[in-house]
């Protein structure tokens, strides 16, 4: 076989070889200039450079068409916003993770164009004026500014950068769970990645923007109502009733959610329609041909509860509301405790109480007091609601008596022209509902607009006349009212308010006993006229 020395010969060796068809050993070593993947290693590292090569030839090859094609790759878990950190327990801040692959973190706090000044080179940048929220006494946050870094004493533990969305507002990057490796020790974080998200003193991650983290309701409570959902037959209808997780009366509730989850019966799918037809939530369509895909039949495949609607966002109810399901005429067999739908709706509200305003100062208990009172009760936004404290007093609704409230509104969105429900949604007094559903009749806007003005007697509408008010159903003399407009009242402002009106209170009891409480009174006999009052 002939001797060939040097990198080009190496071509006409490998030539000879394959046209002689005689086998050759490549002595590769020392050779200078020789490409160190052609250099001689064992045959394990060869096989898989081999490998290596053809996995990045058909990357390349899959590349090219693709793009000839005008197509993309399909895009990393971290761009659809979804919870993807190994075996992890599930934490909102996670999905706002991969902020470099999911646009949607950096514009999550709206939009605030920037603005120059002419002292910008002067004075201290907006990052020196920042001051990040604190979570109070109920769990300690990491901060900014500035922010604390991981080589500070004490703080030996890498955080999560912080960065500006689109809305200019200072939020902290998640940090990924640690991958695993192919050393024996599987990281803490690949369990439960909320390790990697507090600081060495302890404190969590800033939470993420965006309404539903929970972290931000920390003074709220999670409550919960659920209720069944059954019918027996193929093809039938199951209807129920789900009363709020609250008190109306009491407390403020937000975020609030709906699921509904089905037993598995006849849900295989096995035969074409085996389905859930759809769901309903206050007679209107939230879901359409469900298909479970699962069968029952026994104890284990009845048990996990198979959901057609997750978490769906529903506005804040004032009262029960309805929900309702529908099976196919096929769904006919394996019934689960003889119900064929079996369904559980689950009702989920973040909750607090309502913030009582402090008393109002005792005021002094003369006859020379005025017991007439007027507060407006205003809100600027479409379907905006307004609640105000109007402290009449003991002394006037007790002692004085008699006292009566009128509610007058300025017109604004109330002509109901478009089709559409243009009113006064409800007014509350003491947390009763006073009035419903009332519709003022005018927009003073729209009528100017077409050449025949509303006349000045009909620019306000009286709402509430003469409604009685007694101090058994205030709070401590205080008298809470709220009002709030439908969501169609849109246009046509009063004073700024789409919503605009004036609560008036007088109280015209008997002057002789007022006259008791006078100056001129004894203490001995305010104190047993004051006691008779309220004995009686």
């Amino acid at each position: 076989m002939p001797v060939f020395r040097g990198v080009f010969p190496l071509i006409a060796m490998i030539s000879h070889a394959a046209s002689k068809q005689v086998p050759f050993k490549l002595a590769t070593k020392g050779i200078a200039g020789l490409p160190a993947r052609v250099r001689e290693h064992p045959e394990s590292l060869l096989l898989q450079a081999d490998a290596d090569e053809e996995h990045a030839d058909s990357r390349g090859s899959l590349k090219a068409a693709r793009n000839h094609d005008g197509a993309k790759f399909p895009q990393p878990a971290g761009f659809f916003g979804d919870f993807s950190q190994g075996e992890s327990t599930y934490t909102y801040d996670g999905t706002l993770a991969n902020r470099d692959e999911n646009p949607m973190v950096n514009v999550l706090d709206g939009w605030n164009p920037p603005q120059s000044t002419p002292s910008s080179k002067s004075a201290k940048s907006a990052k020196w004026f920042e001051e990040s929220k604190s979570g109070g006494y109920k769990e300690p946050w990491q901060s900014f500014y500035p922010a604390m870094p991981d080589s500070n004493a004490g703080n030996q533990v890498p955080n999560g950068d912080w960065f500006q969305g689109t809305g200019n507002s200072w939020q902290q990057d998640y940090r990924n769970s640690a991958t695993l490796a192919s050393s024996e020790v599987i990281p803490a974080s690949w369990f439960d990645n909320s390790v990697n998200q507090i600081d060495g003193f302890g404190r969590m991650k800033y939470p993420g923007y965006g309404s539903d983290n929970p972290r931000w309701y920390l003074y709220w409570e999670e409550k919960s109502v659920n209720t069944s959902l059954t019918c027996k037959n193929p093809g039938c209808i199951a209807n129920s009733s789900l009363a709020p997780p609250f008190s109306t009366q009491t407390e403020i509730a937000k975020n609030c959610r709906l699921s509904v989850l089905f037993h598995p019966t006849d849900f295989d799918d096995q035969y074409s329609g085996e389905k859930v037809e759809w769901v309903q939530l206050d007679g209107r369509e939230i879901m359409s041909n469900c298909h479970p895909m699962d069968h029952g039949g026994n104890e284990t495949a009845w048990k996990p509860l198979l959901p057609c609607v997750e978490s769906l966002a529903i506005d804040t109810p004032n009262g029960s509301i309805t929900v309702a399901a529908k099976i196919p005429e096929v769904v006919d067999e394996s019934p689960y405790k003889d119900n064929l739908l079996s369904a559980v709706s689950v009702l989920t509200c973040m909750v607090t109480p309502k913030q009582q305003p402090p008393p109002p100062p005792p005021l002094p208990q003369t006859a020379q007091q005025d017991c007439s009172f007027q507060m407006p009760l205003q809100c600027p936004t479409r379907g905006c609601a307004a609640q105000i404290a109007m402290p009449v007093g003991y002394y006037c609704l007790a002692v004085v008596g008699k006292c009566t409230m009128n509610i007058t509104v300025n017109q604004t969105d109330y002509d109901n022209k478009d089709g559409t429900l243009e009113a006064i949604e409800y007014i509350k007094v003491d947390g009763s509902q006073v009035i419903s559903d009332v519709k003022p009749g005018q927009n003073p806007c729209k009528s100017a607009f077409a050449g025949t003005p509303v006349a000045a007697s009909d620019l306000v509408y009286d709402a509430v006349t003469s409604h009685e008010l007694t101090y058994a159903n205030s709070t401590n003399g205080i008298v809470m009212i709220e009002g709030k407009i439908t969501q169609y009242v849109d246009e046509c402002a009063s004073n700024g308010y789409l919503l605009d009106a004036v609560v008036h209170v007088d109280c015209a009891g008997n002057p002789a006993e007022a006259a008791l409480l006078g100056k001129e009174s004894s203490v001995s006999t305010k104190k047993r006229f004051l006691q008779l009052k309220r004995d009686s």
